[in-house]
């Protein structure tokens, strides 16, 4: 069986105040360089390692990923990327990022962990 190293490091975490109640967020990473990556996925949790969803996504949506909800103001949500390839074996965690919660960054967003950089702040 083919083992899938995932030289991943998950690369973005930016999100905004949409109103007193909900975040968008969106996340970018660094794709994996083999040839059968059939999709990637995008854990969630509210505690660090500890992941109660996730969402797929495409290869080519690593600079740029949406997730698909809304998340509450002032929770901490943490993220990991993981890729699956066509024979359906997945990778271990990529390095994790978290949204402290912040209320709203503004013009000042917070640090981003290293290797990061700003994608969107959309409402």
């Amino acid at each position: 069986m083919k083992k899938i190293f995932l030289g991943l490091l998950c690369s973005v975490l930016l999100f905004c105040a949409v109103s007193a109640h909900a975040f968008t967020i969106t996340l970018g990473w660094d794709p994996n360089s083999e040839p059968d990556i059939a999709s990637y996925r995008v854990y969630v949790g509210t505690d660090s390692r500890q992941y109660d969803q996730y969402f797929e996504a495409l290869p080519g949506e690593e600079n740029g990923f949406v997730l698909p909800a809304d998340f509450p103001n002032g929770v901490t949500h943490y993220f990991a990327i993981t890729a699956l390839n066509w024979g359906g074996l997945e990778s271990t965690y990529s390095n994790e990022v978290r949204s402290d919660g912040v209320t709203n960054p503004g013009n000042n967003p917070p640090a981003a962990p290293g290797g990061c950089f700003i994608i969107s702040v959309a409402p």
